[in-house]
């Protein structure tokens, strides 16, 4: 008697483990989909995101949005082309590209802003992102020129740059006009400008 009644025990304690192995692995599975799902989900909003501003992803590129902020300098020239919906309204925007000394000329006719920021900078990701955003409503008489801040060493060394994050608003000849640190926003970029 005694027998069966730790038999009934030892039996209800296996069934009970085997029941709570299948509710854990049934949740992790679950919590596993949940995340998937919510990756997915970021990926196809970040997709319409970049669809709006005239880029293109790869449907199975699954790495994460802003995993990696290195940009290519192809990637660079893109970003000050207009979009469908700015050239059907007839309007002009202003730009914001990777630098390249012969559009320093640009400022014969408006207003030219280098931009030293470097990739692995928080606030340069964070003014970068806003100006990424913010695309057409670069005034058409002014251009960005991205500038590598790891690599530009002539150019740190010219405008006396000491940190990323800098903005030096140069003329046609590249003479600085004014230098600041830290704006977070175009429109700050854009009302320093002299």
């Amino acid at each position: 008697m005694q027998e069966n009644k730790v038999l009934w025990i030892l039996g209800g304690i296996i069934i009970l483990g085997i029941i709570g192995g299948l509710f854990v692995s049934l949740g992790s599975k679950k919590s596993g989909s949940v995340q998937e799902s919510m990756e997915i989900e970021s990926l196809s909003s970040e997709n319409t995101r970049m669809e709006r501003e005239g880029a293109r992803i790869d449907d199975n590129d699954m790495s994460i949005p802003g995993e990696d902020m290195m940009e290519s300098d192809s990637m660079m020239e893109t970003r000050g082309d207009l979009s469908d919906d700015t050239m059907t309204k007839g309007m002009s925007v202003g730009t914001y590209e990777a630098y390249d000394e012969s559009k320093l000329a640009m400022a014969s006719s408006g207003d030219v802003v280098l931009f030293f920021r470097a990739s692995w900078c928080p606030t340069c990701r964070t003014l970068d992102a806003d100006i990424q955003e913010s695309l057409n409503d670069i005034p058409q008489d002014v251009t960005i020129l991205d500038v590598d801040y790891d690599s530009a060493s002539e150019l740190k060394k010219k405008y006396g740059v000491t940190t990323q994050h800098t903005l030096v608003q140069v003329d046609e000849n590249g003479d600085e006009i004014t230098k600041w640190v830290g704006s977070n926003t175009l429109e700050d970029i854009v009302s320093r400008l002299q």
